[in-house]
Order: structure tokens, then C-alpha cells, then sequence
């Protein structure tokens, strides 16, 4: 499960997205790595976080997702 904070549903049309694909990537890379060797597989944008899934071990299912608010660059969650 990934721990996630609540979105407010802004009218505002103008996002405040500071972290980008790569930066996102490596924030996650990062966090990992003090746990696990790491091969990231997919970084993807959903309502301004940004969530990099990691392959972490040698079986297939071995994939942690580290969810990073995309304006602050703030671990968010991880599963």
C-alpha cells in the first residue's frame, strides 16, 4: 500500500510541479539504495506525485513504489 497525502481539489489551473521525470528518478533511487540494490523501472506523474517503481531483488516481484510530491521533491510513501 502506498501511505499517501490527500489532494485538495484546487481551481486553480496553474501547478507548482519543481521536480521533474529525473529528478523524481533519482530522489527514489536515492531513498532506496540505503536498503536495497535497485533497478528503476517506471517513473509516471499521477495528481502531482510522482511514483518510481524499483525493481529491488532478484524474483520478479521484488518492486517497491516510492511515491515524491512533485513541487517539494518529499518522499510522500513507499510499498
Amino acid at each position: 500500500m502506498i501511505y499517501n497525502k490527500s489532494y485538495g481539489n484546487s481551481s486553480s489551473t496553474e501547478t507548482r510541479l519543481t521536480v521533474d521525470e529525473f529528478k523524481a528518478k533519482e530522489i527514489a533511487k536515492k531513498f532506496l539504495e540505503q536498503y536495497h540494490s535497485i533497478i528503476v523501472n517506471e517513473v509516471r506523474l499521477e495528481d502531482e506525485a510522482w511514483i518510481v517503481s524499483a525493481k529491488t531483488g532478484l524474483m520478479p516481484k521484488d518492486v517497491k513504489k516510492v511515491m515524491i510530491d512533485a513541487e517539494t521533491g518529499r518522499i510522500l510513501g513507499y510499498s
